[in-house]
């Protein structure tokens, strides 16, 4: 979709070009928004406490 918005969906006399880059975009975006939203969230729960240090007080 995001190939298809840059190019205006105009897609040329080679399919295999078009459908490489989209099969290398459908995985590499996938995989970087993964990877922030992991980072994100690992962040902020590191306040959360322990589950062992609950019966400790």
């Amino acid at each position: 979709m995001i190939y298809g918005f840059i190019n205006d969906f105009k897609i040329s006399e080679s399919y295999d070009y078009n459908k490489n880059l989209s099969i290398i975009l459908s995985i590499v975006i996938p995989y970087i928004l993964f990877v922030y939203f992991r980072k994100k969230l690992a962040k902020e729960n590191r306040n959360d406490t322990d589950v062992n240090e609950i019966g400790k007080e």
